[in-house]
């Protein structure tokens, strides 16, 4: 028997995030990109000690999630959809938004992938809405870089 992961808790948490309130809200290329990006975030966990063997899947899962959620176009997950998100989490799971455990958390994900793109840049907004593509830096390149061609033949 495998404990669940924090894949699983993702999927478990996004259905709190999909309920019938929050759906009429919520675009779904938003949902997909905070899936997408925070199931990133997830598998990148496993890379770092801290975060793999110290932190519980649950608490990974709900770190990722948020850092995914800054990249939300807040006009559609403002404040008041966000916060009915994490007192819904919050009594589920017993676990306070607050704690150091997933402060550390989202600090230790941010640091590992610190050209993720915040609401603040307008292109992540219009890319996210339209559901084009995913909010998720692999390349290292930030939303604001998009226009500098890189020449790998060459290395």
């Amino acid at each position: 028997m495998h404990p669940p992961t924090s894949f699983r808790f993702i999927l478990h948490f996004m259905k709190l995030l999909n309920n019938s309130e929050r759906r009429k809200l919520l675009p779904k290329a938003i949902t997909d990109s905070m899936h997408d990006a925070s199931r990133y975030l997830s598998e990148l966990a496993v890379c770092v000690s801290s975060l793999s063997i110290e932190c519980k899947p649950s608490t990974i899962a709900i770190a990722s999630l948020l850092n995914a959620m800054e990249c939300a176009n807040p006009d559609y997950l403002n404040w008041e959809v966000r916060d009915s998100f994490l007192q819904e989490v919050s009594k589920v799971t017993n676990i306070c938004t607050e704690s150091d455990e997933l402060l550390s958390a989202r600090a230790a994900l941010k640091s590992m992938c610190p050209a993720m793109p915040t609401a603040e840049h307008n292109d992540v907004r219009e890319c996210m809405e339209s559901g084009s593509s995913s909010p998720v830096c692999v390349s290292g390149s930030t939303s604001t870089h998009t226009n500098r061609k890189r020449n790998f033949a060459s290395t």
